[in-house]
């Protein structure tokens, strides 16, 4: 009887440890942030990964031609591949995250393929390129952040004129929101407009240059505020940080059209004198954006009781002969 009892504690030993030592199976699914790709629009790319606590972990995705990895991440970067070295986490998880993006030109579905210690990475694989909605002179329009409800834009043919309706940015703090009609440029160019609000609530207008469609993008632009119709100068440096200028054009200086320009590493921001018609130079900023840039226009505004909708006339794009590109290109 008391050998009986050994033999099933020694068993029962047994099989705890089996328990113990066994291996949590390697599992790795990649994910992206939206199902299609636009010219000048972020997405995010996480590859989620699950295994035993401290395993070693050498990941690599390849990138699909037409795309191209976008702002700061973890990994290093060689040709069309990233890759990142490291461990599972205690919990038996591990996160990598980046961000591609297109421009004008990609074509076709993109297909990803990537590895996690030799082992295919599953889950999604294929980004689907999106069908650009052009309005007039301009390539695409979308929404910026995270509103209420999506906002839309329309382009009257007959008068050449633009109309944006936008709602309230969710969780938008700083950065830039609402809804954009733009178009991607290389070189110099200059974005003219005259702009009308049409309800005044917390919001306004707005013509500019952005570095790449999304929230947090460095950008400089000309701004209409809806309540008491001042011009203000708005950037977004590089690292992220916000920052107002302070300027503003006073309500007893009278002006009919706005007008920014890029030229180089340099942004310029105009208005035109009603009586002579005149552009009349506001102010000037050092950019370090990378190239190529898009040119917008667009709505924002930080009240959640009701959408915006804004005007946009006589909107003219022009190229303009390049001059030194300097930093546009230093700065990927």
């Amino acid at each position: 009887m008391n050998r009986g009892y050994v033999l099933i504690a020694v068993l029962i030993f047994a099989g705890v440890g089996f328990v113990h030592s066994a291996s949590a199976q390697l599992t790795a699914e990649r994910t992206f942030s939206q199902s299609e790709y636009f010219p000048g629009i972020p997405i995010q790319v996480t590859i989620h990964i699950t295994g035993e606590s401290d395993q070693p972990l050498t990941v690599v995705d390849t990138i699909p031609d037409g795309l191209e990895i976008h702002g700061k991440h973890s990994g290093v970067v060689s040709g069309n591949q990233i890759s990142f070295e490291s461990s599972i986490t205690s919990t038996g998880v591990k996160n990598h995250v980046y961000y591609v993006m297109s421009h004008s030109g990609s074509q076709g579905d993109a297909l990803f393929e990537g590895t996690v210690n030799g082992q295919v990475i599953g889950g999604e694989t294929t980004l689907v390129q999106g069908t650009l909605e052009p309005l007039g002179i301009f390539q695409h329009h979308t929404d910026l952040g995270n509103p209420i409800t999506p906002g839309n834009a329309r382009y009257d043919s007959a008068s050449q004129e633009y109309f944006i309706q936008g709602y309230w940015n969710q969780g938008g703090t700083g950065g830039a929101g609402g809804h954009v009609i733009y178009s991607e440029m290389n070189g110099d160019f200059s974005l003219e407009a005259k702009m009308q609000t049409e309800n005044p609530i917390n919001g306004g207008a707005y013509i500019g240059i952005m570095d790449y469609i999304e929230t947090h993008t460095p950008y400089y632009i000309f701004y209409r505020n809806a309540k008491d119709t001042l011009l203000n100068e708005l950037w977004v440096n590089t690292l992220g940080v916000f920052y107002t200028t302070g300027m503003e054009l006073p309500s007893t200086v009278p002006y009919e059209k706005a007008k920014i320009v890029r030229r180089g590493d340099k942004g310029e921001i105009y208005y035109s004198d009603p009586t002579t018609g005149n552009w009349i130079l506001f102010s000037e900023q050092m950019l370090y954006f990378t190239n190529p840039v898009y040119a917008v226009i667009g709505e924002w505004h930080s009240d959640d009781s009701s959408n915006t909708i804004e005007h946009f006339i006589e909107v003219q794009l022009t190229e303009l002969s390049d001059s030194s590109t300097g930093n546009w290109e230093i700065y990927k």
